[in-house]
């Protein structure tokens, strides 16, 4: 006999639930047949078919700053380039990895945590700083559209790699040979101190995509080494300004699911 009825799709509310569901990347908050609308639309960005196809994410800016003789700010700033707001279910997937020196360090992290249970929405932007007082000095009012938080491994001096992850291996961390670096700025494996995309007391502003997991210069505007050097709150904010780098939103395939 044919089961007409509504079966219960297990709820995920807690970030620790979220995490066990990132292999799906939607939390299952509803019911029967229109399930599937909503799955099919939310995993149409990260496409397993030989490889992960879409982070969402992409890196916007990079700040390596100079105000009162330290390395500060230092921020990354970051946009969700879809017309499409993420979940915090889909931003458990994705994660910031930053290698350190030519790879001899390397921290990660994932960027539900900074956004706790709050998404990131359509075309709007994240930006982690190493020095929440600093970053206030050069930014007193940043643009509705960003978001900011603080993070105390932002500290880079200028020569280490930044990129974007798919955590395919699901467990918060990047783990190399398994999961799919997505953007990148900068060269893994390479200290940057002289090489193109330095940015020791300077800044890099991303000018348009597409998201790419090998450094492309030409889709950045580099300050060049020691550009803030001296410089003002005022000279890093006009630099730098937050909300308006890189040239996406674009519109993200749903494979024909309204």
């Amino acid at each position: 006999m044919r089961d007409s009825g509504k079966r219960a799709i297990p709820q995920f509310t807690s970030v620790k639930d979220q995490r066990l569901a990132r292999g799906f990347r939607v939390l299952l908050s509803t019911y029967g047949g229109s399930v599937m609308k909503k799955v099919i639309p939310a995993v149409a960005g990260l496409l397993f078919a030989g490889g992960i196809a879409d982070a969402q994410v992409m890196i916007t800016g990079i700040v390596d700053g100079t105000l009162n003789g330290i390395h500060q700010p230092t921020y990354v700033e970051l946009k969700n380039y879809t017309n499409t707001d993420l979940t915090p279910g889909e931003l458990a997937n994705i994660g910031f990895y930053r290698e350190n020196d030519g790879g001899t360090s390397f921290s990660s992290h994932m960027l539900d945590d900074w956004l706790l249970l709050s998404p990131l929405k359509a075309g709007e932007f994240l930006v982690v700083n190493g020095d929440q007082a600093q970053f206030d000095s050069v930014y007193p009012s940043p643009p509705a559209n960003v978001t900011v938080v603080e993070e105390a491994f932002i500290s880079m001096n200028g020569d280490d790699s930044i990129h974007i992850f798919i955590d395919v291996n699901t467990n918060g961390v990047f783990n190399d040979g398994v999961d799919t670096i997505i953007d990148s700025f900068g060269v893994r494996g390479v200290d940057g101190n002289g090489e193109a995309w330095e940015y020791l007391d300077s800044y890099a502003v991303r000018l348009n995509g597409p998201v790419t997991s090998t450094w492309t210069a030409g889709q950045w505007s580099l300050g060049g080494v020691d550009a803030l050097e001296g410089a003002t709150a005022g000279d890093h904010a006009t630099a730098v300004p937050l909300g308006v780098n890189g040239s996406l939103p674009v519109e993200v395939d749903t494979f024909g699911v309204e």
